[in-house]
Parts: C-alpha cells; structure tokens; sequence
C-alpha cells in the first residue's frame, strides 16, 4: 500500500506541476484548438489578450462565395467560443475601402482595428461585445497620418490614452514623431504642441523600428546613414516625448553591432538590453542570427552566453523574472516552420527547465505569439500553403513567468566556510559567465570575476586572514566570506 500511495503521489506532482514549455493540455484539445475555415487562404494578422486570459484573434479568409472575409474570433481561457461576443464568438468587419493589418485590446476590453484605407493608416475601435464605437475618432475612425507620415508603432496606456509613434518629412527632412490621444481618438492638447512632439535626428530610416516603454521611460531605435553607412542607435524619450538627455550621449547609445543585422531589442528591469540581430546571408543562403546584451551605456556584457554573444538567436521576450525565451523554430525554403521555443536566464545561460514540444505534427506558416498575463504562451498559425488541409490552428503552451526575479528567490550557499583559500559556491541557478566582486571589511574591492567553472568557486589564497563580502551580479544579497 505504501507503494501504491508513493506512485500515485508522484503523479499528482507531475499533473500539478507540468513542465514549462508543454502544451497547456487544459486548452482545447490536448493543447490545441483547430478552426476549420472555408477556402485555402487563411491570413492569421494578430491577437490579444482580454481580461482573465479571454483573447481575440484577428483572420482573414476565403469565404464559401469566393470572397475574401476579415473576422475577429474571440475565445474563452479553455479555448471555447465566447458566447458574449458578436454571433458565436465572431464579428464580421469585413469592408471593401479597408485592409485590416492587426488588432489590440484595451484595459477596458473595448480592442483597436489596425487598417489601411486607401493607403493610409486607419484605427477603429469596438466595444468588448465587438460593436464598432461611432463616437470615436472622426465617424469612428482616426487616421493620425492624414496629413503625412508613416506609421510604426502604437502603445496603449492602462488609463486608455495612447501614443502613435512614426516619421515624417518636413522640409526634405525626416522627423521623429509621437503623438498622444485620449481614449475617444482626439488628441492630447497637453502633449508636446497640440498633441505632437517632433525631433529632428537627420538621416534616419525606421524601417523595422522598435518601441518599448516602461514605467519612466519611452525606448526606440532607429538608423543612422552617414556616407551611406547605417549604424543602429537607441533613444530614450521622457513620457511627454521629450528625449532625455541623461541617457548616453544626448539621449542615445550606439547599438555594437555590424551595419548588415537588422535589430530588435527588450529592455531588462535594471537597464540592460537585450538586442537581436539578423541578416541573410546569399552565399550561404542562411539567415545569420545572434543575440547580445548591452548596458545603458551601449558597452557589450562580455559575461553574457559565450563571451557576450548568443549564436543562433535574435533577441527574445523578456519575463518578469528576467529570463527570456528565444524562438529557434526551424523553417523550410517552401516557407513551411517547425515551432521551436528555448529559455535561458539573463545571463545566457540554458535554462534546462524549460522544455518545448508541441503535439500537432503537422507543417505551419507563418505563426503569432503573445505571452498572456499568466506566462502563458499562446501561438496562432495556419498549416502550410502546400498541406492538403488548411486550417488555423491555436495552441497554448505552459509557462510560469514568476514574480520574482531569481536571484532574489535564488539560494546560495558558500562552502566551506570559514576556509583557508577555496570557497565553493552552490546556487538554485546558474552561476556561469556571472561577474561577482569581493570586498574587504572596509568596503576595499580585493577581486572580482565571473564564475567560469562548474562548481563555482571563489579563491581567496592570495589575501590576509580576515572577514569578505561577496556581492554577486543582479543580485540584492551580500554572502560574509570568513579566511582564516
């Protein structure tokens, strides 16, 4: 019976417990709902999370009379329809004037359509029941780039003003461009000059421009062409679109990476920057990807993977416990992928308990991620153009971001100690390629390094008996060192 009671115990843990990056087997069907759609041109353009992890997808079809449909589906957290929204889950918003190109939800769970009418960039809004609001923008919609300008990027505030970030030409010369709205699509009077700010930067490109913000601080990157020469840099704007000149050389920082790498960034809870970079490379016909980590001065961690470069990677998402995870799918020349997801700390290190796999077998297309609120992973694609069966496909994967970040839930013990030299270092994570520093009882720095050896250790033959502090990298904990 003991035995019996051992097993079952066991199974209990593995169910309680299942493995970051599995398939979310409470979802759907074993992790996976399929939506079998008319026609075989399925275009999956977005999807977003509501409340208590109800999301919407936005997808484009072939509808039975040959025409081309845009529908929002809406889903339940298992994956089911959401009976409250439109006519089972769905609303129609096909229009013949509109392309539509993405969609976000709002804190309020009313979401934004992204179109284009006419080439021009068009914002729609609709109540959480999928009813288009007329009273917003001007008949329902906003247009911010009427006038001229290209649009890049949008951020939504929890309070539902948002920021619109483009370029515009003024004069011959390019213009970086924020503007800020209320909720019923008019502008922020109060913002910058009737709701624009505008920075002359020179010749700058924006083409695949990033914008991240956090709680103080507003991050893009753009290029930089000087004698056709582009070189990649990282501004930093005050919440009112100002750029603050505090950070780096006049608010900004060069990005350490070669002119041919298109690059991404995330930005890390203590001002460090994840920074991804890719490029084909046409004599090898291989995409080239690596992923480094910068500081806030733009100087290269070199403790960071393997002598501060991430082969094979570009760039990733940051987690609240600062571990990031990398998309590794593998793709075809046919355009066929294979979806393959890794995570690793902040350090670059492997992080071995997170294990991806999924159990639809089939080829994919193009794919959409969000990582939901509950660190869940959420990915919408749709089989391959060559496969006999079309279908759009959801899966939800497992994965637990944590609150905290590990080296503040992180266990470390120093052994022996006290000790006449070596001091071995046990911790509940990685200590590889992480700096650490020592320091004397008079707050003296006597040494420094990064553990490059497993088990980590710290040799202090070379000073005088006496008390030490070990401070670790991106950790809040001071460890007493005692040489005798």
């Amino acid at each position: 019976m003991k035995k019996i009671l051992g097993f079952c115990s066991c199974l209990l843990f593995f169910w309680a417990y299942p493995q970051d990056g599995s398939p979310d087997l409470s979802f759907g069907d074993n992790g996976i709902v399929i939506l079998d759609l008319s026609g075989d041109e399925h275009s999956v353009w977005g999807i977003d999370e509501k409340s208590e992890s109800d999301f919407l997808v936005l997808i484009s079809f072939e509808s039975t009379s040959n025409d081309y449909v845009t529908e929002v589906f809406s889903f339940n957290e298992d994956g089911t329809p959401d009976s409250d929204f439109g006519v089972n889950g769905v609303v129609d918003i096909t229009h013949p004037d509109f392309f539509h190109i993405g969609i976000n939800v709002l804190s309020d769970n009313s979401f934004f359509i992204y179109s284009l009418k006419n080439n021009t960039y068009t914002i729609s809004k609709y109540t959480e029941a999928g009813t288009q609001i007329v009273d917003f923008g001007d008949n329902g919609i906003l247009q911010p780039f009427l006038n001229g300008g290209s649009y890049y990027s949008i951020i939504l505030n929890d309070d539902l003003t948002f920021y619109i970030y483009g370029l515009k030409t003024v004069e011959g010369i390019p213009h970086l461009l924020f503007m800020k709205f209320f909720d019923d699509g008019t502008p922020d009077t109060t913002f910058g000059n009737d709701g624009v700010v505008m920075h002359s930067l020179g010749n700058v490109s924006m083409s695949g421009s990033t914008i991240k913000k956090t709680d103080d601080y507003l991050y893009a990157d753009v290029k930089y062409y000087i004698n056709d020469i582009g070189s990649k840099y990282i501004y930093r704007f005050l919440l009112n679109g100002e750029i603050d000149t505090t950070f780096g050389s006049n608010g900004m920082i060069e990005i350490p990476i070669e002119e041919e790498f298109n690059t991404n960034f995330n930005v890390f809870n203590n001002g460090d920057f994840l920074i991804g970079g890719n490029y084909f490379d046409y004599n090898t016909e291989t995409m080239i990807k690596k992923t480094i980590k910068i500081n806030p001065q733009g100087e290269i961690i070199q403790s960071f993977a393997n002598n501060g470069v991430l082969n094979n990677y570009s760039g990733g998402y940051i987690q609240e416990n600062q571990r990031f995870i990398v998309d590794a799918s593998i793709s075809d020349f046919e355009g066929g992928m294979i979806p393959i997801f890794k995570r690793y700390y902040a350090n670059g290190t492997s992080d071995t308990s997170f294990g991806f796999y999924s159990l639809y077998l089939a080829t994919l297309g193009d794919k959409h991620i969000k990582h939901l609120q509950n660190g869940k992973m959420l990915m919408v694609s749709s089989d391959i153009w060559y496969s006999p069966i079309r279908n759009v496909v959801l899966q939800r994967f497992n994965n637990d971001p944590l609150t905290v970040p590990d080296f503040e839930k992180n266990n470390v013990v120093v052994t022996p100690n006290p000790s006449n030299s070596i001091f071995y270092i046990q911790s509940s994570t990685p200590l590889m390629n992480t700096p650490y520093e020592i320091f004397d009882s008079l707050g003296k720095k006597v040494s420094s390094g990064h553990f490059n050896q497993t088990p980590p250790l710290i040799d202090l033959s070379h000073v005088n008996a006496g008390v030490y502090f070990l401070k670790i990298a991106d950790s809040s904990q001071t460890f007493k060192l005692l040489k005798r």
